[in-house]
């Protein structure tokens, strides 16, 4: 990949993310004014539940794209052509059989924890939603494709119309009819995808027939043996989020259900953005692997953690001291469990970006054992601390829990990475991310410790507010911009030293 491609497809990684999370301030919004809160719950609870079926996805994306892209490299066309057509006929007979299998015990499940007046409007969407999921199966393996070509740009600009397609179908059909609305504009979305993505991944491999109905035998052995292996670690990813959905409903309600939808979307994004470009340290790792250059590695690790490190401190600051200024304009008012929600995961996924670095070099490495070990670390403590948490302290021990369970799963992989490559623990916190620590403590005390004291007295609070909150910001950007490792990493992501 050269430095061009790989900087074009960072790029449009990153505005991939930032256009959904624009697009999530507006669905959500529109959302709640059509169908109310406690409806968003219900299709938060149908969608998790369908999710589940990912887990006997067996990895064909990620297989795709290691085939697709080692065809093409020994200019092999028709068989890569041939993988994508295998993938597409393998998963789509599996999920077709697995999804009507499933329809029955989904929906008994759904009794379990969807309240019975809200019953019927989930199990009215709960078709649409497994049309969507298969769908959506059969658009992975298509998108894999173009990731085989390294157009990941390209895929990213489809994911953004879709979503902008997304919401604008919501906008439509959930005023007219409500919540089966929104799970029309999902299909709508699903169809959008798949259809674009064949378009422009058959004008890269003309010989890719309309219909996908050839079936090699030796290539799908060869897909599925990689696939599997790759699958073990994103099904403990795919059960936490149903899991922990479920036990809110169970414990909490289904307004916590959205309220933590929205607030876990929202964090989400915010690590999207820092996490993107974290890809690129698998195959500059790689390479200095190769030649066995680990004074360079562990220069690009401490460099990427350090920035990481002041990145993520900065970024979910300000989200914690924004949520009210957030739910305002969101919700209508300051939603006590939405701010929590999105506190506590910020929280959590704030240690998950600090384990992004070392889990992105194992990956270069090859040493792939403790990232397995952090992702079934988290898989076995989450259903656990969410449950009894959850029994103890309702709805917000259910989020204790999940937060919990990233931040030990995370912190296994960060600390191993860190002891075997002889990288003192004092490090975990860089100096350089000393005066971002400080700015993010006297940011929070501030908003939620001292001005709320003032507010209760004082006539202009309002102004004051503000003036705190712009200082804070400020002060917040200037310190970012001044941290010594941007210069530093932006030069390394754009070298061609890592072009491979």
């Amino acid at each position: 990949m050269n430095k061009n491609r790989l900087f074009s497809n960072a790029s449009m990684s990153v505005l991939q993310v930032l256009v959904a999370s624009g697009s999530l301030f507006f669905l959500y919004k529109i959302l709640l004014n059509t169908i109310g809160v406690k409806q968003l719950g219900v299709w938060s609870v149908v969608m998790a539940t369908s999710t589940l079926t990912q887990i006997a996805n067996p990895g064909f994306g990620a297989s795709t794209t290691k085939f697709v892209s080692k065809y093409l490299a020994r200019g092999e066309e028709k068989t890569a052509c041939r993988v994508i057509e295998t993938s597409v006929v393998s998963l789509s007979a599996l999920m077709a059989i697995l999804l009507i299998v499933l329809y029955p015990i989904i929906k008994q499940i759904l009794h379990l924890f969807i309240a019975d007046d809200s019953l019927n409007a989930g199990l009215s969407i709960l078709p649409y939603a497994f049309v969507t999921m298969w769908i959506t199966f059969v658009s992975g393996v298509f998108q894999a494709g173009l990731d085989g070509y390294q157009r990941i740009d390209s895929k990213n600009l489809i994911i953004m119309t879709g979503t902008l397609i997304y919401v604008g179908s919501c906008a439509l059909f959930s005023s007219l009819w409500g919540l089966v609305g929104v799970a029309f504009a999902s299909i709508l979305q699903s169809v959008w995808v798949l259809a674009i993505t064949w378009i422009i991944l058959k004008r890269r491999l003309p010989i890719l027939p309309v219909l996908n109905y050839k079936w090699d035998r030796t290539l799908f052995k060869e897909i599925l043996n990689y696939g599997v292996s790759f699958q073990f670690i994103s099904i403990t990813g795919m059960l936490s989020d149903p899991l922990t959905k479920v036990c809110l409903s169970k414990f909490g309600s289904l307004s916590d259900v959205a309220y933590y939808e929205m607030a876990n979307r929202m964090v989400q994004q915010v690590r999207s953005v820092l996490a993107t470009p974290g890809y690129i340290l698998v195959p500059a790792i790689a390479d200095l692997k190769e030649r066995e250059d680990h004074k360079k590695i562990e220069s690009l690790y401490l460099n990427s953690y350090n920035l990481i490190f002041s990145l993520s401190v900065a970024s979910y600051t300000l989200l914690i001291i924004y949520l009210p200024v957030i739910s305002k304009l969101w919700i209508g008012h300051i939603e006590t469990a939405f701010v929590t929600f999105s506190a506590l995961l910020s929280i959590g996924w704030f240690c998950n970006l600090l384990a992004i670095p070392s889990y992105y070099a194992n990956l270069g490495t090859g040493e792939m054992r403790w990232n397995v070990i952090g992702h079934v670390s988290v898989a076995i403590l989450n259903p656990i601390l969410s449950f009894v948490l959850g029994w103890m302290f309702g709805g917000v021990g259910v989020v204790y829990g999940w937060v919990i369970s990233i931040v030990v799963g995370n912190f296994m992989i960060l600390l191993s990475y860190q002891k075997r490559n002889k990288i003192g623990f004092g490090k975990l916190i860089p100096l350089s991310g000393v005066a971002s620590i400080c700015l993010a403590v006297l940011s929070i005390v501030s908003i939620y410790g001292v001005l709320p004291r003032f507010s209760l007295t004082a006539p202009n609070a309002n102004t004051v507010y503000w003036i705190v909150y712009s200082f804070l910001s400020v002060a917040i950007v200037i310190s970012l911009w001044m941290h010594p490792a941007r210069k530093q990493l932006f030069n390394v992501f754009v070298s061609k030293k890592i072009s491979s």
